[in-house]
């Protein structure tokens, strides 16, 4: 039996290495494994897969390239496709003409004709279908070819769905060929209850398989001790971008009237006027941004860091893979109300704020914890370890995936 896994980036790029370590479980269960990465991602040098029965090749997209051009709308509406696009079209235009869901529409008919007419895409579709599990590891991406392919020949078609790739209301209420996915022979695997429920309740009628499969990180050998000089490390872990809402973590450290420490990990396009909120603030001595790390690295980091927090102020999720680092080493959490964070965070293993928290709650409950005794915050840590093991282990979760598979 064999795997065509198609990955937004990997084994290129830096968001996804924590991916890796299912890849070699995988390559233990299954005979060959394909890995079809969609774009470069910044990274134009690919992991090493020490594994004689996993091979890759380059993308399948430039994602430079990204210009609609007037050609490109002809095209959708002619050839391989286009009775797909004409109902898709259809069903936007019955609702109400909104040009930003139309060019979104066109973005993503173009994106599958590049992956349709790549030649590596056409000899996969070839070759012995009947021994062959398509798996999309994103809702979004490559799997919008499935409406365009006969999926009915493969042995399984399984498609992973997170937040962006699952949540509507995160794509302004419009996801392109959404609907299609919700074919008898899919079988599609949201990260969260709350996803799935979300995905019941806005496709009733649905004949997809549906079914709740956990991602997970890998587990450590060891987990962090936290600090005992009377400092509270916090740690977070993100990118800057508006979704995060980085500037509450800064906001809620001004306020705080305990001694501190702040690292944030990850960059993105709000460093510039958060680096200003920090100067505003007068903590930049406090709270201070690390930048990009690896993701292989990050773990390590976290242990040696002694951090006795760990912070997600999202207004959106899955189920952070953050925040699954930080159980794994018995990091504390701090987070919001979001996606499927609360199947992994509740007050056993620190605090869950709901969604629209206000500030001065962020930063009494980090006050709380600050004021724990130490076996008070021992506790708290084993149990943040308990909770990894319990519902975020990648090696139980993707033994899991596996059954999944073989169906």
């Amino acid at each position: 039996m064999k795997i065509i896994l198609f990955t937004n980036s990997y084994p290129y790029g830096i968001g996804e290495m924590w991916k890796h370590h299912e890849i070699q479980i995988l390559a233990d269960k299954f005979d060959f494994i394909e890995i079809v990465p969609l774009y470069f991602d910044g990274n134009k040098i690919p992991k090493k897969i020490d594994r004689n029965n996993v091979v890759f090749g380059e993308p399948l997209i430039d994602k430079s390239y990204t210009t609609l051009t007037y050609f490109d709308v002809i095209k959708t509406f002619i050839g391989r496709g286009s009775l797909t696009n004409f109902i898709e079209l259809f069903e936007l235009l019955k609702k109400k003409v909104d040009k930003k869901k139309i060019i979104r529409f066109l973005n993503s008919a173009k994106r599958v004709r590049q992956i349709i007419t790549n030649d590596r895409i056409k000899k996969i579709l070839r070759l012995d279908p009947e021994n062959t599990i398509l798996y999309f590891y994103w809702g979004v991406g490559s799997a919008d070819i499935l409406p365009l392919i006969k999926i009915k020949k493969f042995k399984k078609v399984v498609v992973r769905l997170h937040r962006f790739d699952l949540y509507e209301s995160e794509n302004d209420g419009y996801i392109p060929y959404r609907k299609q996915l919700m074919n008898k022979r899919i079988t599609l695997l949201p990260c969260s209850d709350d996803g799935t429920n979300e995905l019941t309740k806005r496709y009733p009628n649905r004949l997809a398989n549906l079914k709740t499969q956990r991602l997970g990180v890998f587990s450590q050998k060891t987990t962090s001790t936290g600090s005992n000089d009377g400092v509270l490390r916090i740690v977070s872990c993100s990118s800057l971008t508006e979704v995060k809402r980085i500037d509450k973590m800064i906001e809620a450290a001004a306020l705080l009237s305990i001694p501190f420490e702040w690292i944030h990990i990850g960059s993105g396009v709000l460093q510039e006027s958060l680096e200003l909120l920090l100067d505003k603030k007068s903590i930049k001595h406090k709270f201070k941004f690390l930048g990009s790390m690896n993701s292989e690295l990050i773990i390590d980091y976290l242990i040696q860091g002694k951090f006795d927090l760990f912070i997600n102020t999202s207004s959106s999720e899955g189920v952070p893979v953050s925040i699954m680092e930080a159980l794994s080493v018995g990091i504390p959490i701090i987070a919001t109300d979001v996606g499927g964070t609360k199947e992994i965070v509740d007050d056993s293993v620190g605090k869950l704020l709901k969604k629209h928290f206000l500030t001065k709650e962020l930063k009494e409950a980090i006050e709380d914890l600050y004021s724990l005794s130490y076996n008070e915050k021992e506790i708290l840590r084993q149990r943040a370890h308990f909770r990894f093991k319990e519902r975020c282990d990648m090696e139980k979760l993707t033994q899991e995936f596996i059954e999944v598979l073989n169906k």
